[in-house]
């Protein structure tokens, strides 16, 4: 049947480049205009320096955003996913790792993707800690939990919860013992100064290798800085003013530690995870165990605009979206909150119930009018606009929809944010938890099928809902005068026909998107049409397959219709090499395939380079020329916002997320849709990019007299490569005479990676001056990478008497470094400073010197002889 339900008010159609970005927006922080369809990655299971070697796929794939698991150091330490949580500020350390690795390797991380332009969200546990508790034999003598007291006077429980206490907010979520946030034991949490009496006690012996609470002045850096500049704000729901200090980044150590309760440590938690790992919001777990008032009255306060700093100068403001496992409105809507100030979100749970029950092989029990109007977006305003919601098909808790397939079609393209979860299987198979994901959700061998939604979304995915058809089985939707979405929760073989009102122009002609029409299995009749032509009345005919051919099922059943979109080449001209994509094998498991980039690195030496598209005539596959699609501008867009012409940003406002940050091209700019060849060409200095990855963007839009921005981004990650890898080799603490001395026939080489480009370390003893190391390269000489910038070996076997060391530090790109070091080995006579053979006066001076002590000094010659 028809529908003429409720939708989005009619949009107002706006001009130029920033056709399609909606004046309304989510919430102050990384926040897209309603009508856009933003797309998460969801990767577990998988250490940061994978996820860091994938971050070019995500981003040329088309993900807006990356959410990871807790980062800090679990009860179980590396054999955890992270929920346990034992210490939420240890992120680990060499040879203390968490599961996913080291504080150097998760801020690498998220430099990596601010620098691409996506965001990432780490999963955040403000409701409890592990499993331990004041019972738990040795724990309370070790200090229990970093930051926490088990008991104190007049709190039995200390800062938890009766154990035994039951209630959605009280009791042990999963056996993890819970915080109680209202508990009000002002304590200095990370202590730094052993003499302060306001420290929390600390641990008298180990449990587990660990002892917890003990003064470090290295803690000093978790906390802000409060000689420095604070900023006020007002919270304009509670009206709560308040002053917030940030941390010290170039000079960490200048945190000033202050008492607070319990629930200031988490708040600060939370603004250390931003401020300073990097991360640009969190998904809070068990939020529905946590009360409403801790999010309301502090935590919006306490990440209020904590994150990245955009190009206009304004500080983001976090995004957060939490757990709420409940399948009703009423549940979700107390923890949302989005205006200028807030911008909290919730998973969409009262979808993933309806699309779980409703999308299964048995068509019989499926039902649209089941799943339509259920997400929790419907819950504010009526509308069908993204304003609120995670939507969420399946995730390492929860198994989803059978025809999950469908359940993505319809979800991607929606309006709002949607999580595509990938268990990266880096740790074994998945099992009940974290559950399997989708092993396609970042392209390669098992398929394409999610990465041509998530690119869908990223192309086309804007223009306010409207749906236009709904009966058991069959759903149409239309993102205004952009998409057409048709599916099917049919399991049977066969096809739907049904004819749709849209708002498209009559006559435009509309392209199948998704590659379904004429596909062998899905479509093996021909009945799909590739291209189909909007009538006069504006309706449009769409025939949908079902999820099943000659009963087998490919759970396909979907078609996407919209205007074509531009095409053409991306080249780097003056590039020196291309890094190839990474090749997994034959027949390879998951874990190796998510292992694996799938991206070409453009390698830039010299001190200029171009960047060239050549757009193309477009034809449709009836053969009919769209000159429309040849495209009427493309703009360009470096990371995550490089001005390389000099005429500046189109756009420094990150809500207008069609043009944020990119520029007009200046070298040449020729469109096709407007009589030109279709070459746009930017001269770049290289010196402006940094050294290492670097992300450049071409937007090339289809020409339109009306409706939503369409475009195809050309991308390519680019290596700029001006310098070798800059390392420090760090030195034996004795030297005679300004050369380095060792007195025994080895010693530990200690590398540190000045910048982030050196990928591998090797070392060589004695090799003759003007000798070639590069062919010499191999396993046995690599010193072992123990942090993101450190890497270590002990070499044995050195020779007494002169000594050269020459360290080679590699780059992906090829290019290379050397560090020769010039050192004496000793063994006759370690008494012998100068190596003369014997022991004289001379030696004693020289082993005193060591010492820091001249002649004349107390303690120099106390014999006088």
């Amino acid at each position: 049947m028809n529908s003429t339900p409720k939708t989005s008010p009619e949009p107002q159609h706006l001009s130029a480049l920033v056709l399609g970005v909606c004046a309304l927006c989510l919430a102050a922080g990384q926040v897209y205009g309603q009508s856009d369809s933003v797309t998460m990655l969801q990767i577990f299971e998988t250490p940061w320096n994978v996820i860091e070697h994938r971050v070019p796929d995500a981003w040329i794939i088309g993900y807006d955003e990356l959410w990871v698991p807790p980062p800090g150091q679990a009860e179980f330490a590396g054999g955890s996913v992270g929920y346990d949580v034992y210490d939420r500020f240890d992120l680990g350390s060499p040879g203390q790792n968490t599961r996913y690795g080291t504080l150097d390797f998760a801020t690498s991380l998220t430099a990596a993707v601010e620098q691409s332009g996506l965001f990432i969200y780490a999963d955040t546990v403000l409701n409890h800690n592990a499993f331990a508790d004041l019972y738990t034999p040795d724990f309370p003598e070790s200090g229990g939990y970093p930051g926490f007291v088990l008991s104190w006077p007049g709190y039995p429980f200390g800062d938890f919860h009766d154990y035994w206490a039951g209630g959605t907010q009280q009791e042990r979520v999963a056996g993890l013992i819970d915080i109680a946030q209202e508990v009000d034991i002002e304590l200095i949490r990370n202590p730094v100064d052993p003499d302060d009496p306001a420290n929390i006690p600390p641990g008298t012996a180990s449990w587990n290798g660990r002892t917890a609470n003990l003064p470090d002045p290295l803690n000093a850096a978790l906390y802000p800085d409060l000689d420095l500049p604070g900023e006020t704000y007002t919270n304009p729901v509670t009206g709560n003013t308040f002053t917030r200090y940030p941390f010290n980044i170039n000079n960490p150590l200048a945190g000033d530690p202050v008492p607070e309760n319990v629930t200031g440590l988490l708040l600060r938690y939370g603004q250390w995870l931003t401020e300073v790992i990097g991360f640009d919001g969190y998904r809070v777990d068990a939020a529905k165990h946590i009360p409403t008032w801790f999010f309301d009255d502090f935590w919006d306060d306490a990440v209020h605009a904590t994150g990245r700093i955009a190009l206009d100068g304004e500080r983001l403001t976090p995004f957060s979206f939490g757990e709420i496992l409940d399948g009703s409105h009423a549940a979700l809507l107390p923890y949302i909150r989005k205006n200028d100030f807030s911008n909290r979100d919730a998973l969409d749970f009262p979808l993933f119930f309806p699309l779980r029950d409703n999308l299964t092989f048995v068509s019989s029990i499926n039902s649209w009018y089941d799943i339509k109007d259920h997400s929790i977006d419907v819950a504010d305003d009526g509308f069908v606009n993204g304003s609120i919601g995670v939507k969420f098909v399946h995730s390492h808790d929860n198994g989803g929809a059978q025809l999950d397939n469908v359940a993505f079609a319809y979800t991607l393209l929606l309006p709002g944010r949607t999580v595509v979860y990938i268990n990266g299987e880096q740790y074994g198979p998945a099992g009940d938890f974290p559950r399997p994901g989708r092993g396609d959700a970042l392209g390669g061998v098992f398929g394409d099928t999610l990465t041509t939604l998530v690119g869908l979304a990223h192309s086309h995915g804007r223009g306010y809902f409207f749906e236009r058809w709904i009966d058991q089985h069959t759903y149409v939707y239309e993102r205004d005068n952009s998409l057409l979405v048709g599916l099917s929760s049919d399991n049977s073989d066969g096809y739907s026909t049904v004819t749709v009102d849209s708002n498209f122009e009559p006559g435009a002609k509309l392209v199948e998107l998704t590659g379904h029409a004429g596909d062998a299995v899905i479509d093996p009749s021909g009945l799909v049409d590739d291209v189909v032509t909007v009538a006069a009345d504006r309706r449009v005919t769409l025939t949908i397959p079902h999820n099943t051919t000659g009963g087998n099922s490919h759970n396909s059943g979907y078609v996407v219709y919209g205007p074509a979109a531009p095409q053409g080449t991306l080249t780097i001209e003056g590039k020196s090499s291309t890094i190839p994509a990474e090749d997994p094998g034959q027949n390879p498991d998951l874990a190796t395939v998510v292992r694996t980039r799938l991206a070409e690195i453009d390698v830039v030496s010299d001190p200029q380079f171009t960047v060239v598209l050549q757009s193309d005539p477009v034809v449709l596959p009836d053969g009919s020329a769209d000159p429309e699609a040849g495209g009427d501008n493309a703009v360009l867009r470096i990371n995550n916002g490089v001005d390389v012409t000099g005429d500046g940003f189109i756009s420094t406002d990150p809500d207008n997320r069609v043009v944020y940050a990119y520029q007009q091209f200046v070298t040449k700019r020729s469109p096709l849709a407007t009589g030109g060849d279709g070459e746009y060409r930017q001269d770049i200095d290289t010196s402006l990019l940094p050294e290492g990855m670097n992300y450049i963007n071409v937007r090339a839009f289809r020409q339109r007299s009306s409706g939503p921005a369409i475009y195809t981004d050309f991308r390519r990650a680019v290596y700029v490569d001006l310098q070798g890898p800059e390392i420090n080799v760090d030195l034996p603490e004795i030297t005679y005479n300004g050369v380095s001395l060792l007195t025994l026939p080895f010693f530990t080489f200690d590398v540190t990676a000045l910048d982030d480009t050196a990928d591998e370390v090797h070392i060589f003893v004695n090799q003759p001056d003007g000798t070639d190391l590069l062919p010499l390269v191999d396993p046995s000489n690599a010193l072992t990478q123990v942090d993101r910038y450190s890497f270590e070996k002990t070499q044995y076997g050195l020779p007494h008497g002169n000594l050269r060391i020459d360290m080679l530090a590699l780059e992906i790109s090829g290019n290379w470094s050397q560090t020769t070091l010039n050192w004496i080995v000793n063994l006759n006579n370690p008494g012998d400073m100068d190596r003369s053979g014997v022991l004289t006066a001379d030696d004693v001076c020289g082993f005193y010197a060591q010492l820091g002590l001249a002649e004349g000094d107390p303690g120099y010659d106390d014999k006088a002889d």
